[in-house]
């Protein structure tokens, strides 16, 4: 069953009071909830990460810069229903050599047959090459928007 957050879900199971029911989730959420461990190191790949990001206000204070190779940028993006769509918008960060590590897609709601396009690329938002690939997409694209800028795991 489908809950906001793993803690919530051992919550949700201790309150409930059922004995046929169990959460996936940290030892610190059995702690806090009084939970029973049955059983550790369930994951079936032992490269198998979790990502936590902080997201801030525009606002606020600058964290420390890394040279920018050490950063990824995540973006989401829309293109219109038409052959070579997706082509043109990823051509403008090939023509940059922009190493593009992860792309999924998701349905977009009420569009049938149209796609939100998630892209983690290697690289700031706000330095060349990446912010000059984005102005290319964002002429092409039917909406682009930043999510974020961070600095890449060590994993």
């Amino acid at each position: 069953m489908p809950v906001y957050d793993t803690a919530g879900a051992v919550e949700i199971v201790i309150n409930e009071g059922s004995r046929d029911s169990a959460a996936v989730a940290t030892r610190r959420a059995a702690t806090v909830f009084g939970g029973e461990i049955l059983a550790e190191a369930i994951q079936d790949h032992m490269e198998n990460y979790t990502r936590f990001l902080l997201i801030a206000p525009s606002g606020s204070p600058e964290p420390v810069r890394h040279p920018v190779a050490e950063y990824k940028t995540t973006i989401v993006f829309s293109v219109g229903n038409i052959p070579g769509a997706l082509y043109h918008s990823l051509r403008p960060f090939a023509e940059r050599r922009i190493d593009l590590a992860k792309i999924e897609s998701r349905p977009l709601r009420g569009s049938p047959f149209e796609y939100l396009f998630y892209l983690d690329l290697i690289g700031r938002a706000d330095t060349a090459p990446v912010s000059d690939a984005l102005v290319e997409l964002r002429a092409q694209a039917k909406s682009v928007r930043v999510l974020g800028t961070y600095p890449r795991s060590n994993l």
